[in-house]
């Protein structure tokens, strides 16, 4: 590496990726209506697509000689530090709007806390772990012989 890489480094993409995920749970608040969950979804998607966009810029920015080590590394930090702001915000938004679409939730559901707290992170974790780890098979470099072919 370049030099090390601080928590100033990373907070840019860690609000980038926080927001993609958090502008259509945003939507999903707004509209009020439960059949809308799908908007989670969507959010998890765009926040592994931003995680992976992140990770793969920090790594070319910073890294050196290690690139594919520094692509996880970053993706890692960028992941956690954005989850942890993602339910920050996730639960501002339970209690700006617990008296919408909180208690309008189906019956059998049991209400949308749980699927609130499991969405924000075991979903966001599983969902970006899968892009960064397929960011590092995409742009891993293969060892080379002296004629620079591939070792494998």
């Amino acid at each position: 590496m370049k030099e090390d890489l601080t928590f100033h480094n990373y907070y840019k993409y860690i609000i980038i990726c926080s927001l993609a995920y958090c502008i259509p749970v945003f939507w999903f608040f707004e509209n009020e209506r439960f059949r809308n969950a799908w908007l989670f979804y969507l959010g998890s998607f765009l926040f592994e697509a931003a995680v992976l966009l992140s990770a793969v810029l920090v790594s070319k920015k910073y890294g050196s000689d290690n690139r594919p080590r520094t692509l996880l590394n970053s993706g890692f930090k960028i992941m956690l530090f954005s989850i942890i702001l993602n339910c920050v915000v996730v639960l501002g938004l339970g209690l700006i709007f617990k008296n919408n679409v909180l208690v309008r939730s189906p019956v059998n559901i049991g209400g949308l806390h749980m699927f609130l707290a499991v969405s924000a992170t075991l979903i966001n974790f599983f969902a970006a772990a899968f892009g960064v780890f397929l960011g590092y098979v995409t742009f891993r470099e293969y060892e080379k012989n002296e004629k620079g072919e591939d070792v494998t």
